[in-house]
This record gives C-alpha cells, sequence and structure tokens, in this order.
C-alpha cells in the first residue's frame, strides 16, 4: 500500500524538481535582459 511517508516524498521530489526548473528559467530570463 501507499504510506503518508511515500506521498510526501514524491510531492518533495516532484516541488524539488519543479523549482529547480523555476530557477533555471528565472536565470534565462535574467540572461535575455542582460
Amino acid at each position: 500500500g501507499i504510506k503518508k511517508e511515500d506521498l510526501r516524498e514524491d510531492l518533495i521530489t516532484e516541488y524539488g524538481a519543479v523549482g529547480t526548473y523555476i530557477q533555471e528559467a528565472r536565470e534565462s530570463t535574467i540572461n535575455l535582459f542582460i
């Protein structure tokens, strides 16, 4: 079965991936404006 700990780790992993993507996109946008 699925435990709360497993769900939490999945959410953290997805959030981390999204956070990394947003950070890279933000840096790319800054580079475009410079």
